[in-house]
């Protein structure tokens, strides 16, 4: 059952999103040196490659679930903030989209929708459902993980939630990526990440 478990540190729900990851930063590096890039805009797609391998690498090493307990026992965070990594990630994703929407404005109107979408997908998953959970488990006094049944199924609702959030907000990303690459270089583009070709 672990396996399939949202939650656990070591699952096939946490492989496929680190699989995720690497595979949008690769993308993203491969759009960076496409020759009908842009140059002005391929430091954007270099820092767009590099933020998901971190992220990769974060998923695996759960370093916002360190920062998190950090921020949480100095701040003493309550109600939506009582898990501490959910409101300093939203506001993290809030500067990261405003310091981007000159280069979401040069996009396509479909690509810009479609990262934007994803990226708030991702936000809503890993920063929103956070926060209600925390909300919850403080709530309802279950810092010590002793769960009645009801309990239990309200924490493993929200933690699916929250994973499912995060893998289909990649999954979309992942196809929006493709689109562009489509639309920038056609078919020998998308066959060039197929192959490794870069």
């Amino acid at each position: 059952m672990q396996l399939v478990d949202m939650n656990a540190k070591f699952s096939v729900s946490l492989g496929f999103k680190l699989f995720e990851l690497f595979l949008v930063s690769l993308v993203c590096w491969v759009i960076a040196r496409h020759p009908d890039q842009p140059s002005r805009w391929r430091p954007h797609w270099a820092f767009l490659s590099a933020m998901f391998f971190c992220m990769s690498f974060d998923e695996a090493a759960c370093t916002h679930q360190l920062i998190g307990r950090v921020v949480t026992e100095k701040f003493h965070g309550h109600g939506l903030f009582y898990y501490g990594f959910a409101f300093p990630g939203a506001v993290l994703a809030l500067c990261l989209f405003i310091f981007m929407l000159g280069f979401l404005g040069s996009l396509p109107k479909k690509i810009a929708a479609g990262m934007i979408l994803s990226g708030f997908l991702y936000v809503l998953g890993a920063a929103g459902v956070d926060a209600v959970l925390g909300a919850f488990v403080e709530r309802f006094d279950l810092g010590q993980h002793v769960y009645s049944n009801w309990d239990q199924f309200a924490v493993r609702l929200m933690t699916d939630i929250e994973g499912l959030l995060q893998m289909g907000s990649m999954i979309l990303y992942l196809k929006t990526l493709f689109d562009y690459l489509r639309f920038i270089g056609g078919k020998d583009a998308v066959d060039c990440v197929i192959r490794l070709e870069f």
